[in-house]
């Protein structure tokens, strides 16, 4: 039993525990920034959902289709729910609108939004 106490005491044993621990760490902060950087691929939901806002105007199938990937790849997407609400609205579906806007208000009731979604939710007849 005094060889691992010998081993892991010696300069070559700490050298080993130094290594051991920058990998587990480098694995760690590798990881972080891997789930980090899918908020920019194109099919990460933050990215679906600005692609769905640039195509409310112009085709509203297209971002549609864009805010239900968005919702497909995160079901808790609060900002997803806000752009079907917009086009929900802009297509006169006015219960699918306040249906998605009240979504967006139960996943992010103080999101940066939240106030605009409640003005529209009053006026929306």
């Amino acid at each position: 039993m005094a060889a691992p106490a010998t081993l892991l005491g010696s300069s070559v044993g700490k050298k080993l525990v130094m290594a051991v621990t920058g990998i587990v760490l480098s694995l760690f902060v590798l990881g972080h920034m891997a789930g980090n950087l899918q908020a920019f691929l194109p099919n990460g939901p933050e990215a679906l959902f600005g692609m769905a806002c640039a195509h409310i105007d112009a085709n509203e199938a297209e971002a549609n289709k864009l805010a239900d990937r968005a919702l497909k790849a995160n079901g808790m997407n609060a900002e997803a729910y806000l752009a079907k609400g917009a086009i929900a609205q802009k297509q006169k579906h006015t219960d699918d609108a306040r249906a998605a806007y009240r979504r967006y208000l139960y996943l992010a009731p103080n999101g940066r939004y939240a106030d605009e979604v409640r003005v529209i939710l009053q006026n929306l007849k």
